[in-house]
């Protein structure tokens, strides 16, 4: 990263915008911050940690601090930082969270933190998240590695030459990000820890194991004294012990070989004596089973006569069954005549109760024509009523025309006459006006006018007039002919009253009510036609019913007839069919039809008789002949008592019982031994194993720790490593800087066993070749060391960084403590560090600098706060 440009506004001291151009200080390398104490110097390389990670370089100053006192309300705070890197231009503008007054009203707001950063490409980033992440990936370090790497900020660089080693050893270990070996030997010591305890638990699991298999082997107990084993000898007893146990076992397998053939032999004859028992037995619940079906032969040959009757009874159910079929018929249509004949008989009756009823339905249609034509008549009535209601509406309207016009034409008369009269008295006045003194009056003939007739302004014109007129004469006009029309309605409605007054009054005549208005009128209407209405509904269901009882009566007449002739031939066949069944009955044997109806049985009966039959046949067939066989072949053999021969069995099949258990019990006493060898076996396998990786670990573990030759532990030894480099890269500055006097050196032997001082400092004085403590160089002397041992640092740093591009270095104050030729002697070195590839910025207030570094920025303290200005 090499600087070209930094901008800031109200930030530290600085009151408004100030701009440092570094593009000036590319080739020179060398540049200098100079100006008085407290003016803003170090504050430049603040502003600059700020664009790059949104924090300032110092450990005393935060970002809720930078914005400047001296700066106005009005100023806004932030920076804007131009750089290169690797070719190429990035941007970037930041401004921090600071109190600023409110745009509209009193008091203040939080301006809040915010980050943009421009990219070569013309593209740009928003957001401080963003833009961090996107600022580390492009430096490829953090923000503490680039105050180690770019800032040798003032008093600290000088900490690393006087510390004492336990502090040396925390600055290298948080530089360098040491801490990884630490957690490495304390991951060995973990690890060794854990092998430990796992081969602890293996070696009590073997002893567990072994200590079971000799509760059950006398012989191996001996060879367990206390806590120690003499494992060859437990194993070589335990493989002996499993021949033996394996011995006895064969023996006990012959002895059960043995004995199972004694008992398949006891077993074969035994079952051959039961098997004879058994033969006997058979005969004897045969011969018993004989006997029983012998007694039931009786039983059987009755079944056979009921089913041989059963069999001729239903060889004539064919024509029984057709005789009562016939027989049916005949109840059917006697039932079905009595039933017909009973609804006849009903609607005979019914159809003489209905016929003085019709008949005077007839006389009473010329009574209901006459009241049809009332209802007529009075609904016409109801029209007029509603139609004289309308128009005598309409005529008092009309009425209301003819007064409105005819208080209009009066009105309207009355005005013109008015106009009229005023019109005649104003002629006089009119000819007044053209009298003059010695003419003589047209009227009168005087020659003198004493006193002319005057005119009233009110006076209508000829124009006003006739207006007056011609609305007055149209007036008069509407009148007559609303007089007229009002007229001709009244006629109308007297026309209407006397049409409905003799309707009426031929009404009231009729009725007993002498006046009748249009609501009464209304409602004796709606009673006579609904009662019109109920005589036609009464009239019409006695005709339906009286036409409907004469066709069913037809159709019952007709069904009887039909009837009686279905009956006389039923009657007719069931006769003919009677006398052919008799004959039949007969022939089959049966004296007669109750005789044959007894003989009968149902297909699924005489079907369960037919099978008992053939079963018990079968039966008696089969314990014939078997009990045949039975005799044939016990012959000369009597039942035999077998409780002996079973007890014989019985004892030797106990003795193959307990010699199995015993053949179990020695199989598993072996299946637990060579289980115990194997895992004993695997065990001690296991146990070597793990004694070799513990013994490994256990090294590591104390050779990280510390145990070992130089008293050294593993992260002192990676340190002593790191500062080896640094102090070579130091002295190769020390030794130009002091004109080859000095050079630092690391104390390579402990002072005792116990102590850890590797990291001790001594320096070596060429001009008397002798080792002396850093402590006893001077100030200016300290100054170079301390010097060497920051740039050795920040080189190393740089190189374990993974190749970083830092260009830009910034060393702060220590210089006054120079003097002139160790001034010259870092100035030269520092110069040529810087070289064309890098900038080196110096920030002092030395004045003897000033007179050597040509490139300065001027750093200008006012009252009203600092200025920058570019120099050289």
């Amino acid at each position: 990263m090499r600087p070209k440009l930094l901008v800031i506004s109200g930030w530290g001291p600085y009151r408004d915008v100030q701009t440092v151009d570094f593009s000036s200080f590319e080739r020179g390398g060398l540049f200098l911050i100079t100006g008085p104490t407290g003016a803003g110097k170090t504050t430049v390389f603040d502003a600059i940690t700020f664009a790059l990670y949104g924090q300032v370089s110092g450990t005393v100053r935060d970002t809720g601090q930078v914005r400047s006192d001296f700066a106005a309300e009005e100023t806004k705070t932030w920076v804007e930082f131009t750089f290169s890197h690797r070719n190429e231009i990035y941007r970037v503008r930041r401004n921090p969270s600071y109190l600023r007054k409110k745009k509209k009203g009193d008091g203040y707001t939080t301006e809040r933190e915010q980050a943009v950063l421009f990219l070569p490409d013309g593209s740009s980033l928003e957001g401080n998240v963003p833009v961090n992440d996107k600022l580390r990936d492009i430096l490829s370090i953090d923000l503490i590695q680039f105050r180690q790497l770019s800032m040798i900020a003032q008093g600290e660089f000088t900490r690393l030459l006087t510390a004492r080693a336990d502090e040396r050893r925390t600055i290298f270990r948080n530089i360098f990000q040491l801490g990884r070996f630490d957690r490495m030997r304390q991951a060995m010591q973990k690890r060794e820890r854990e092998e430990r305890q796992r081969l602890q638990a293996l070696r009590e699991s073997l002893r567990e194991e072994i200590v079971r298999a000799a509760e059950e082997e006398e012989a191996l107990k001996e060879r367990i004294h206390g806590d120690g084993v003499d494992w060859e000898e437990a194993l070589v007893c335990l493989r002996e012990s499993i021949a033996q146990q394996e011995a006895l076992l064969r023996l006990g397998i012959k002895e059960s070989t043995r004995l199972t053939e004694a008992v398949k032999n006891q077993s074969a004859e035994l079952e051959r004596k039961r098997q004879k028992n058994a033969r006997l037995q058979e005969l004897y619940k045969a011969r018993k089973e004989l006997e029983r079906l012998l007694v039931q032969k009786e039983e059987i040959e009755e079944v056979k006569r009921r089913v041989e009757t059963g069999v001729r009874a239903g060889r004539l159910s064919g024509a029984y069954t057709s005789l009562q079929e016939i027989r049916g018929r005949l109840r059917q249509l006697g039932m079905e005549q009595k039933r017909e004949t009973d609804k006849k008989d009903r609607l005979e009756q019914l159809q003489k109760e209905l016929a003085p009823v019709c008949e005077d339905i007839k006389a009473r249609e010329e009574r209901e024509l006459e009241r049809e034509e009332e209802i007529r008549k009075l609904s016409g009535v109801l029209k007029e009523l509603d139609t004289l209601s309308m128009e005598e509406t309409r005529l008092q309207d009309m009425q209301k025309t003819y007064e409105r016009l005819e208080a209009q034409y009066q009105e309207s008369r009355r005005r013109t006459d008015a106009l009229e009269q005023k019109y005649r008295r104003s002629a006089v006045g009119l000819a007044a006006r053209y009298l003059q003194e010695g003419m003589p009056c047209p009227v009168c003939g005087s020659l003198t006018h004493p006193k002319k007739a005057q005119i009233s302004d009110e006076v209508p014109d000829e124009k006003t007039l006739e207006k007056a007129r011609k609305q007055t004469k149209a007036l008069l006009d509407q009148w007559n002919e609303s007089t007229a029309e009002t007229a001709a309605q009244a006629g109308k409605v007297g026309e209407i009253k006397r049409k409905t007054g003799e309707i009426l009054l031929t009404l009231s005549a009729k009725t007993d009510t002498s006046c009748w208005d249009r609501d009464s009128l209304a409602g004796y209407l709606k009673d006579q036609q609904r009662k019109a209405e109920a005589y036609k509904k009464e009239a019409e269901r006695l005709r339906k019913e009286y036409e409907k009882t004469d066709k069913e009566l037809l159709t019952v007449r007709a069904v009887c007839s039909r009837i009686d002739r279905d009956l006389q031939e039923a009657a007719r066949i069931c006769g003919q069919k009677e006398e052919a069944f008799g004959i039949s009955c007969r022939e089959a044997g049966f004296a007669d039809e109750q005789e044959y109806q007894s003989g009968c049985m149902e297909e699924a009966l005489l079907a369960r008789e037919r099978k008992r039959i053939e079963a018990y046949e079968q039966k008696l067939a089969f314990l014939e002949r078997e009990t045949a066989r039975l005799h044939r072949e016990t012959k000369d053999t009597v039942l035999e008592d077998l409780t002996a021969e079973e007890e014989k069995l019985f004892a030797l099949e106990e003795k193959i019982e307990k010699s199995q258990q015993q053949q179990l019990k020695l199989h598993a006493g072996i299946e637990s031994r060579k289980n115990s060898l194997t895992r004993l076996k695997e065990g001690r396998k296991k146990q070597e194993l793990l004694e070799q990786s513990y013994g490994v670990t256990s090294d590591i573990f104390r050779a990280v720790s510390g145990n070992n030759r130089q008293n050294m532990i593993f992260e002192d030894y990676v340190i002593a490593g790191y500062f080896d480099q640094i102090l070579l890269a130091a002295n190769y500055r020390l030794l130009r800087m002091s004109s080859g006097r000095y050079e630092l050196s690391r104390i390579r032997q402990a002072s005792d066993a116990r102590s850890r001082d590797s990291l001790e400092l001594q320096v070596l004085d060429h001009y008397t070749g002798k080792y002396r403590a850093v402590k006893t160089l001077s100030g200016g002397e300290s100054f170079k060391a301390a010097l060497s041992m920051a740039l050795g640092m920040a080189d190393i740093i740089q190189r374990n960084a993974g190749g970083i591009e830092l260009e830009t270095l910034f060393i702060d104050e220590g210089f006054g403590s120079l003097d002139r030729e160790s001034l010259d002697q870092a100035v030269d070195t520092l110069s040529a560090l810087a070289g064309t590839d890098r900038m080196v910025g110096i920030i002092s207030h030395v004045g003897e600098l000033k007179e050597r570094i040509g490139h300065q920025i001027l750093i200008e303290k006012h009252a009203d706060g600092s200025r920058i200005q570019m120099g050289g």
